[in-house]
């Protein structure tokens, strides 16, 4: 299905959700859904109420459904709000329902404010189908129209979470919501960049940092204080001693505790009625959730206070040294990959716009994460805290634009960057900059894809020999590897 068409669709879920009927005066979402068929065709469509008793935009629709033999892991489902993972005794959740549906993929226009929900709906999904979101402008419309419901849930409390427990009767045994690593980054990440205080990191190993340094890069930008507490590994002291200095370099203050106890947490707003916690464990991976219990605001303010006591106690101290932004020059790039990759030691680099559909990709498996990390880029770019080709000083990881190869029938096929092309083509952009190399003459490490059909987006990073057809490891660019020498 093209940008245009998904893009159509989801203007047509919003036109249902105008649609929805209140069962009664209490401020309730407008909620619509569309369900269509890989190549756009509509199917169904819903509201919430439609049934004239208030039930879920989801539930209506798969009961307009029922009987039919569509191939659903082939088809898409639009709905404008987050489907819940919470309900009454004897329902069920439409998140469970969508997932049971075995529906191909998901968009969703904007999580609910709900605290018992936001978020949770959708990381249960994704251990079980592919989920998008609308874009911003959609976003912003769709906020718009629930903005009582929006205002209900503002000042509510976040309680303390850590993983999904839900157990259906007679739904067999389904995902923990967060029990694959990549699900706690995700959560960590959409944690820290949706809230506006302090943030509070009881640390691992610090082998997070790579995936949620943007999101600490955005707060520490936005004068957050970020607070990173954490104790030496007995393994490899030195990669984490490189760790804590590019934590620093990423604007948090670094502190080395007494004595830690297994538990891993991330807390924002501490001592505020806007606190909220992610905790986990090594193992067992997760605890229980604390929803509905009456003592989350005493689990919350004996986390801050435990925080700020072994903050105070920290034997050693590491001050932000950052986040400061250095742009990197096309020539030191370009310089820096023509000497560094084998494969380019000839070739000629150029920096241009083309065509983002016109972009062949090579490997077919993206990774969510990776997905949902280049959202909070695109923050930092609109809000020009970096720009488009640079690097943290102090940290070695650059951003860069995609690099393809032009191949002797015209083809632009990606080598690195094929997250960034996916996500301009799912948000609708026609042109993207990209490094082009041309002159080439070693093979491509692996056989390209004739279009975007077959890439599968996962919720956990597959070994290479998966992600890319017939690889030929001998003849792998990487890319990545060497504009870390970029880095300091």
């Amino acid at each position: 299905m093209d940008a245009k068409r998904v893009d159509e669709l989801m203007d047509l879920a919003i036109v249902e959700a105008r649609r929805s009927k209140p069962e009664d005066s209490r401020d309730h979402p407008y909620v619509g859904a569309v369900l269509a068929s890989e190549n756009g065709e509509v199917l169904a469509t819903a509201y919430r109420g439609m049934d004239g008793r208030g039930r879920h935009a989801e539930y209506n629709l798969f009961r307009q459904i029922e009987g039919n033999r569509y191939n659903l892991r082939r088809c898409t489902l639009f709905v404008t709000l987050e489907p819940c993972i919470r309900r009454g005794e004897e329902k069920i959740p439409c998140a469970v329902r969508v997932a049971m549906s075995g529906v191909g993929r998901v968009y969703i226009g904007t999580l609910d404010p709900n605290p018992q929900i936001t978020g949770r709906g959708e990381m249960f999904l994704l251990t079980h189908t592919e989920v998008e979101r609308f874009p911003y402008q959609k976003q912003k419309e769709l906020l718009d129209l629930n903005s009582g419901f929006f205002a209900k849930h503002a000042h509510e409390h976040i309680p303390a979470v850590s993983s999904l427990l839900i157990d259906p009767d007679n739904m067999g045994t389904l995902s923990l919501l967060a029990g694959q690593r990549e699900g706690i980054l995700q959560q960590s990440m959409d944690l820290i960049v949706g809230s506006s205080g302090p943030v509070w990191i009881l640390a691992g190993r610090l082998s997070w940092l790579r995936e949620l340094q943007f999101a600490l890069v955005l707060a520490a930008s936005q004068c957050r204080e970020i607070t990173i507490l954490c104790s030496v590994p007995a393994d490899d002291p030195q990669e984490f001693d490189r760790l804590k200095h590019i934590a620093a370099a990423s604007g948090a203050i670094v502190k080395r505790a007494q004595n830690l106890f297994e538990t891993r947490a991330t807390l924002v707003d501490p001592f505020s009625d806007k606190v909220s916690m992610l905790s986990i464990e090594e193992s067992p991976a997760l605890h229980a959730m604390f929803i509905k219990s009456p003592h989350e605001r005493g689990i919350l303010a004996a986390m801050a206070r435990f925080f700020r006591d072994e903050i105070e106690r920290a034997a050693e101290t590491i001050n932000p040294t950052g986040p400061r932004w250095r742009t990197l020059a096309d020539d030191e790039v370009i310089g820096t990959l023509c000497k560094s990759i084998p494969a380019y030691n000839q070739a000629t680099i150029s920096r241009m716009k083309v065509a983002a559909d016109k972009l062949t990709p090579l490997s077919i498996s993206l990774e969510r994460m990776k997905l949902a990390r280049l959202r909070v880029l695109t923050l930092l770019l609109e809000q020009g805290v970096i720009s488009p080709t640079g690097i943290l000083i102090g940290s070695p990881w650059p951003v860069f634009p995609p690099v393809v190869e032009a191949q002797t029938d015209g083809s632009l096929v990606i080598i690195d960057g094929a997250h960034r092309v996916y996500s301009a083509i799912e948000r609708g952009q026609d042109m993207i900059e990209v490094l082009v190399v041309r002159g080439v003459t070693m093979p491509l490490p692996a056989t390209p894809l004739k279009n975007w059909d077959k890439v599968t987006i996962g919720t956990a990073k597959l070994p290479r020999e998966i992600r890319y057809r017939d690889l030929k490891v001998e003849y792998f660019r990487p890319i990545r590897d060497a504009l870390t020498s970029l880095g300091g």
